[in-house]
């Protein structure tokens, strides 16, 4: 598959005129992963080396993460609940797109100040609330919704469901777009009295934050923290192209500097990945070297900042992802 996904990246998603669009998502090249098997992963380290071919091939950090969260959300999903055959098909082919509604505006994900719920009627639930920063909401066909279904002393206890977009009371917010990460698209959507039948619940109920929520936003963070080295090796290779010969000898430290955070980058992921094939125990093994990459990471966005030598509009665009998705990253950890 990923040799396959990197031949793709490079003929189809490089040169799409829609990659970078802010507003409109090309979702013809999710149509198009689907017919040549390209959007079902076997794991999350498959998951991470996609997303990293994809970055490092088209040079867009935005599409890779918009492909990472549309593979990674249905092996989370699979590992706590049986989804029906025809959805597991749709997501094959890409005419299913599940997005994951966990976020609420002030809340982030804290699951203290979540206030999205769900009350069990006799033929099914009815959900309300409102949810925001949605990724890839705006293409979504089905919300897998985190809501509150008890409380448990001062706990609250969270369980998941799966609802079509089409269905009632389920109304899509107005979201103005990054100015990063593009083409990837963020949403909002409030549930008003939205009325669903009983088999919209998955997995078990009260457990979906320790069972979703949880690994699938540490999965997150360790698969994008691989995505921004796989693009930050293409930014090495360009500015160095880019720079002028008399000014070689005068940055030479910086230089060997960046060779030196590249090489380190690599040896510090090799252990991540693995840990992200057995990623439902391994995981805390790797944090202290996450903390590592990001630190690398920006360290070395910094030094490209300043010895870059002329504009170049492809770079900047790159840069400036990794330092929103670095920023985020760490807005998220302060939050837990």
């Amino acid at each position: 598959m990923l040799e396959e996904l990197r031949d793709f990246s490079q003929r189809h998603v490089s040169n799409h005129p829609g990659l970078f669009d802010p507003q409109n998502f090309p979702l013809d090249l999710f149509l198009e992963m689907g017919q040549r098997k390209l959007l079902d992963a076997a794991d999350p380290s498959v998951v991470a080396r996609g997303s990293a071919i994809i970055a490092r091939e088209s040079g867009s950090l935005g599409f890779a993460m918009a492909w990472m969260v549309n593979a990674l959300v249905p092996l989370v999903l699979e590992k706590y609940a049986s989804l029906p055959a025809e959805i597991k098909a749709g997501l094959a082919n890409g005419t299913v797109n599940i997005a994951l509604a966990i976020s609420e505006s002030g809340a982030g994900v804290h699951p203290k100040f979540l206030k999205t719920s769900a009350e069990q009627t006799a033929t099914g639930w009815i959900l309300n609330g409102q949810k925001a920063y949605i990724t890839n909401g705006p293409i979504a066909s089905h919300l897998a919704v985190l809501a509150i279904t008890g409380i448990t002393g001062d706990r609250k206890e969270f369980s998941l469901f799966l609802i079509p977009i089409s269905a009632p009371g389920l109304i899509q917010l107005p979201h103005p777009q990054f100015e990063f990460l593009r083409p990837a698209q963020h949403c909002g959507f409030a549930l008003e009295n939205c009325l669903v039948s009983q088999t919209a619940l998955l997995g078990h109920p009260g457990r979906a934050y320790e069972e979703v929520a949880l690994p699938f936003r540490n999965l997150e963070d360790a698969i994008s923290v691989c995505v921004m080295s796989a693009a930050l090796s293409l930014v090495f290779r360009r500015t160095a192209l880019n720079l002028q010969t008399h000014l070689m000898d005068e940055i030479s430290l910086q230089l060997a500097e960046l060779a030196g955070i590249e090489i380190a980058l690599l040896d510090l992921s090799g252990p991540i990945l693995t840990a992200l094939e057995g990623w439902e125990t391994g995981m805390e093994t790797v944090e202290l070297r996450l903390i590592a990459m990001r630190d690398l990471i920006r360290r070395a966005s910094k030094i490209l900042s300043r010895i870059r030598t002329r504009e170049d509009d492809w770079i900047d665009r790159i840069l400036l992802d990794i330092e929103k998705t670095l920023d985020i990253a760490r807005s998220a950890h302060q939050i837990r």
